[in-house]
């Protein structure tokens, strides 16, 4: 599997398969990984855990107001460039904003976004 994962990077840059080729190995080593994605191993059951899961529901929110977390709100761009003494600074900074960007996106995926999807899917049945 991870030997598929790394033909399918080097393929994209063209090193070993060149031309539209490339895309097809591309897309059929993307479906083995896929068809290995049901399979009991460790790397599968660390990336379907609740952490990583939540925060790919909310992903969409999350990059939508990661700027002003760490902008406005959590001061970054007051600290100025780095010194071993603005180490404990920058980490705080980083926690508020991680806090901040998680509650904003949250608060969107569940104010907007899931009463949109609701509405969506009765009024656009498939």
């Amino acid at each position: 599997m991870y030997v598929g994962l790394y033909l399918a990077e080097t393929a994209d840059a063209e090193l070993y398969i060149r031309g539209d080729a490339a895309e097809l190995v591309q897309a059929a080593l993307l479906a083995i990984v896929m068809a290995d994605a049901r399979s009991k191993t460790v790397l599968n059951r660390a990336l379907s855990g609740r952490t990583l899961v939540f925060f790919g529901v909310i992903s969409y929110s999350l990059y939508l107001f990661q700027f002003l977390s760490v902008f406005s709100i959590g001061g970054g761009s007051q600290l100025g460039q780095f010194t071993p003494v603005l180490l404990l600074p920058l980490l705080w900074n980083f926690a508020i904003s991680l806090v901040l960007s998680t509650l904003f996106a949250f608060g969107c995926y569940s104010l907007i976004e899931v009463p949109a999807r609701r509405w969506l899917r009765l009024r656009f049945r498939a």
